[in-house]
């Protein structure tokens, strides 16, 4: 196949896909080409709800939410705050929405769509597929590096110098009988001896991770240099086993995700801490009310040390501590700054004592 056909057939796939995918993605339950994340429960509040996630999201840079049978973009849906630890999320939608999961109380689940990879494949071969061609020189290796232990069968070795002496091959095979742990991982071997690199691609993210597993189990790690570059996004199981083999912006993200966390987790301690000290401020508002209010209060110790704490919580907000003379005002001020406000995270059960 020349050149102009091969970028025809792609941009003419790749069109086709994503227009089957978007025509059909939701004729099925769960939907085509996204991850679903179901919400067990949820809370709503004035003007956002918090949703309680049965499991997490494979990526959060593309959600939607789909209520019922209604999808509602990310703007729509008004993702404003996603926390891994507790496995929650709050949104800001339009009232209407937010009326109707507190009468209603729809099915409600968060979806990741993934068509921005058809949509991002499709702008790639818009832009560069006259460049792209089918190999048609052979790897230049020598003789093949089979992994010790059990000796191959005819068709394993077939396979292998097939693929090994043509530009382009297919194996087929049922499962079972060697293609990734033997096959494919002595052409990657013999290749890698040879000076070669190699890049091996699946459909999906799991997918790339069992035929890394299944190398790996062909023959020692420190066969292959140390120099396993596992692109795109890994499982958490894999990166806590392989950190070394993922590339730094997808540690950088679990940095930033783990670090989202502990913000939120900040939050949380804060607005515990905001309702240890309301009886306080009630208190204290009780016995202003006592007093004249056409006098100072007089200066009393105990009443300033329950006041120290309230301000301090006001500090940590708005980074000024500037109790002045009229103590009435004052408490106001701090009573509206600490409570009159939206707190989602006190709607998260998940970090109770």
């Amino acid at each position: 196949m020349d050149r102009e056909g091969l970028s025809r057939m792609l941009k003419e796939s790749a069109a086709a896909v994503l227009s089957y995918v978007e025509d059909m993605q939701f004729a099925t339950d769960p939907p085509m080409g996204v991850s679903v994340s179901e919400v067990g429960s949820y809370d709503v509040w004035d003007g956002y709800a918090v949703l309680h996630l049965q499991s997490l999201p494979q990526d959060t840079g593309s959600l939607e939410l789909m209520v019922d049978d209604k999808v509602y973009s990310d703007e729509e849906a008004g993702f404003t705050r996603y926390d891994e630890v507790s496995r929650t999320i709050m949104i800001r939608p339009d009232p209407s929405l937010l009326s109707l999961m507190s009468i209603s109380h729809p099915r409600v689940r968060v979806i990741s769509d993934m068509k921005f990879l058809l949509r991002a494949m499709t702008a790639f071969l818009d832009r560069y597929s006259g460049l792209i061609r089918l190999p048609d020189v052979p790897p230049c290796v020598g003789e093949p590096c089979f992994p010790e232990g059990s000796p191959p069968s005819e068709e394993q070795v077939s396979a292998v110098r097939a693929i090994l002496s043509n530009g382009m091959s297919y194996v087929w095979g049922a499962p079972g009988t060697g293609k990734t742990q033997f096959v494919l991982a002595t052409c990657i071997k013999t290749c890698v001896r040879d000076g070669l690199k190699v890049a091996v691609f699946a459909p999906t993210n799991n997918s790339v991770e069992q035929v890394l597993r299944g190398i790996l189990k062909a023959f020692p790690e420190s066969e292959l240099g140390g120099g396993i570059l596992r692109l795109g996004v890994p499982t958490r199981e894999f990166l806590m086993k392989h950190p070394e083999m993922c590339e730094d912006r997808q540690a950088q993200r679990r940095a930033d995700r783990l670090e989202c966390s502990i913000r939120n987790l900040e939050e949380v301690i804060f607005e515990r801490t905001c309702e240890r000290v309301r009886k306080d401020v009630d208190a204290i508002v009780e016995r202003l009310s006592r007093m004249d209010p056409g006098r100072p209060p007089d200066p009393d110790p105990e009443l300033e040390a329950m006041i120290s704490p309230i301000l301090a919580l006001c500090s940590a907000m708005s980074g000024a501590r500037d109790s002045g003379s009229d103590l009435r005002k004052t408490l106001s001020e701090a009573r509206s700054l600490l409570y009159d406000r939206d707190r989602p995270a006190l709607g998260i059960p998940e970090y109770s004592d």
